[in-house]
């Protein structure tokens, strides 16, 4: 589980949707960005801003997207934003993305600029899907490690109220155990 769905504690959203597929009526994909709508506020935004990196940042939300679409069920909506300027990480991802998905519809694309609005600068677009028939969820079964388990019990056992405690199954989430 952690190999595939975590990575430096961080969701995969690829291993997000093969788990997930279907299932949301709505998403929000803030994505993770070159931060152009941070560069008057933060020296370090403006440091590490280069061509290369916005090329990067744009390949990434498309594959986020990719995954948000695997994810929402149909008649949902999708949100997709940013905190930059970058017509590549903006526009133009919308425009590929509604293009490789005939079933998702631009509703709503809004661009706020700093000197046109209180804030840094923001790009969101609202995607609605087809409505269709929806997918019968089966949620995977997640495990923990039964050495985690021992210590978990050995812990609550010398420290806490066992009346206290949350019932139920445990499961392993990268290093943590819910």
């Amino acid at each position: 589980l952690k190999a595939t769905l975590y990575t430096d504690d961080v969701a995969d959203p690829a291993a997000l949707a093969d788990r997930f597929d279907g299932y949301f009526d709505k998403i929000l994909v803030d994505a993770p960005c070159s931060g152009e709508g941070m560069l008057r506020k933060e020296a370090a935004a403006a440091a590490e801003w280069s061509e290369q990196n916005v090329l990067m940042c744009a390949d990434r939300q498309a594959k986020i997207l990719e995954s948000a679409a695997r994810m929402l069920a149909p008649g949902g909506a999708l949100v997709y934003s940013t905190c930059t300027f970058s017509r590549e990480e903006d526009e133009d991802n919308a425009a590929r993305f509604a293009a490789a998905h005939p079933d998702f519809v631009k509703c709503e694309e809004i661009k706020l600029y700093p000197h046109r609005v209180r804030g840094e600068g923001h790009y969101a677009v609202r995607f609605t899907r087809a409505a269709g028939e929806r997918r019968i969820f089966r949620p995977a079964k997640f495990t923990a490690d039964r050495k985690s388990v021992a210590a978990w019990r050995a812990f609550a056992a010398d420290f806490l109220d066992p009346a206290a405690l949350p019932q139920g199954q445990l499961a392993s989430f990268g290093e943590a155990l819910c």
